[in-house]
């Protein structure tokens, strides 16, 4: 069997992040930002929170500061206002900000900001991050919903001469009939940098208002993948060897560039250390629970002292052996009359199958058997979800798409728990990665198959293993159609 897989977008992300190529271009008046300095706020309530070390970069960078009383309030939505205001600082024009005189003018069409906020909103609309148009209509104490924040990100990337029309790696959402028709491009382009991803699902949540500690994370991909305004300030590469003695921690790296580095930290410098998102206490476990070989980043000051220390662990291979799952949207279907040979071409994951008539792979059509002629392209419809089940050998045991039209969705992750009670004959199964809990009633008439083969509720239940991969089709009222479980490693 031949076929392509190719998971595009994380290409590159990752390309962007080892290599440090710039996919935008500075063409305009944006500035690279000054070198960073030593954090000028503590944050005392982001201890806890799962964007602590994304918070910590951003305030680092600039991009975002506390209240006044030193909280950041983490998961309090984001307004409008502070997201234009971000965005300004992230694009390095704070100089233009401190400088700018407010005009009779822009006083008038002002009039709904606040004082603080007024010179930054000017030199939003001067450098084209906000539009005439948008600013009409604009709430600053509105909370911003996802589609619009790639709005105000797109019009940022736009000040850069992005090429906006290239189409090879826009994603496609299953509910991207509530994106708005005039931020379905700026949606599909931020998603195509990874700088706001979709759900596991395939779904976007256009509308959802996003909170202070997510926007964290987006202004740092949004930086780091497309301004590269710090990158000045942040020396990238891979951790050779990590060594502590004596309250010292040493890092040595090698940079993208070739050069090696080695930092020298001290406890007292209070520099902070992050491992996978992690805070990690300062003492000689470092050594122990850090992995050399991931990605590390370090930020710097003007003197290459370190100000903040970001380690990835190490890429895990992929097990040959495991089974895998493919998630996405149908985007085109062919069929070769003459080599019999069908070829789906699937967006979001970006993955392309050929499949022979030859290679035995059951196609599914919402839930019907569908037979390998020529039929297929005309009685399958694109546009709707596509899940494949590939092999220990990467080719596809089984293919299910469904209607373009219908409201399903899908739930992928690992089982971590499954119950059965037997007084009120109700399953309950525990899933980690997407973190998901369902509770089935026998009487709900719910079909569950172990590596497809329908199981009884009650007699062979126990015959299911945790840890594999689980699969869950749900209708438009999110109740579970039905629940595929496929083992873990052996």
């Amino acid at each position: 069997m031949r076929k392509r897989i190719a998971v595009l977008t994380l290409c590159v992300f990752m390309i962007s992040i080892l290599a440090g190529t710039a996919i935008a271009k500075n063409n305009n008046n944006y500035g690279q930002l000054k070198s960073l300095k030593s954090y000028g706020q503590r944050l005392v309530d982001i201890d806890d929170d799962w964007a602590q070390a994304d918070i910590e970069e951003a305030l680092l960078k600039g991009f975002v500061k506390g209240y006044a009383d030193g909280t950041y309030q983490p998961n309090k939505p984001v307004t409008c206002l502070e997201v234009i205001v971000m965005l300004v600082r992230a694009a390095g024009l704070e100089d233009e900000v401190d400088d700018y005189d407010l005009s009779d003018d822009d006083v008038v069409i002002l009039k709904k900001i606040p004082d603080w906020a007024k010179a930054y909103v000017a030199v939003a609309l001067d450098e084209g991050i906000l539009s005439s148009e948008e600013i009409k209509n604009f709430n600053p104490n509105q909370g911003a919903k996802r589609y619009q924040i790639c709005v105000y990100m797109q019009n940022v990337l736009d000040e850069y001469n992005l090429d906006t029309d290239d189409e090879e790696f826009m994603e496609s959402f299953i509910d991207g009939d509530l994106i708005p028709f005039k931020a379905r491009h700026s949606v599909r382009n931020m998603a195509r940098f990874g700088v706001v991803n979709g759900y596991p699902d395939g779904s976007f949540g256009p509308m959802r208002v996003v909170k202070r500690n997510e926007v964290a994370k987006m202004l740092n991909y949004l930086d780091d993948i497309c301004l590269k305004n710090c990158d000045s300030s942040c020396i990238r590469g891979i951790l050779e060897d990590i060594d502590f003695e004596v309250d010292i921690l040493t890092l040595d790296m090698e940079a993208a560039d070739g050069e090696d580095w080695t930092f020298n930290i001290d406890e007292n410098e209070d520099v902070k250390i992050y491992y996978d998102g992690k805070l990690m206490p300062f003492n000689e476990d470092l050594e122990e629970d850090i992995e050399t070989g991931g990605i590390i980043r370090v930020y710097v000051d003007s003197d290459d002292n370190p100000l903040l220390v970001k380690i990835s662990s190490p890429e895990e291979e992929v097990d040959e052996d495991e089974i895998r799952i493919l998630l996405g949207t149908l985007n085109e279907i062919e069929y070769d009359v003459d080599e019999e040979m069908l070829t789906l071409e699937v967006i979001d994951e970006d993955f392309e199958l050929e499949i022979y008539d030859t290679d035995d792979v059951d196609i599914y059509y919402d839930e019907d058997k569908m037979s390998f002629d020529e039929d297929l392209e005309e009685d399958i419809e694109t546009g709707g979800i596509v899940i494949a089940l590939l092999n220990e050998d990467d080719e596809p045991e089984w293919i299910r798409i469904y209607l373009a039209d219908a409201d399903y969705n899908v739930l992928l992750g690992t089982l971590d728990d499954i119950d059965y009670d037997v007084d009120e004959e109700i399953l309950t199964l525990e899933a980690i990665d997407e973190d998901f809990d369902l509770e089935i009633a026998e009487a709900d008439g719910v079909e569950v198959y172990y590596e497809d083969d329908e199981v009884d509720y009650d007699e062979d239940l126990n015959e299911i293993e945790i840890g594999g991969i689980i699969v869950v089709l749900l209708d438009d009222n999110s109740d579970p159609l039905w629940v595929r479980i496929y083992p873990g490693e052996e």
